[in-house]
């Protein structure tokens, strides 16, 4: 909470100073491709290395596979009668 504050400062000080936002939008622009930069790689890594595929998992969604329309208890009915 501390270091949103800290930024949002930072970031609020060009404009107090120049009357223009345009200087903290490219600030924010910066950073946040930075953080990208450096995260995304470590993320990617991180999503391939904990999601083993096998042979069978070609076209399979991990998710599920129902389509959430009654279709749970296999009747269709979606719990009417």
């Amino acid at each position: 909470m501390l270091q949103a504050a800290l930024l949002g400062a930072l970031l609020a000080y060009p404009m107090v100073r120049m009357g223009s936002v345009y200087p903290a939008m490219a600030a924010h622009f910066l950073i946040d491709a930075l953080l990208l930069a450096w995260l995304g790689r470590k993320l990617l890594r991180a999503g391939k290395e904990s999601e083993p595929r096998t042979a069978g998992d070609e076209g399979r969604s991990s998710v599920g596979t129902t389509s959430g329309l009654g279709e749970q208890d296999g009747t269709g009915s979606c719990g009417q009668d």
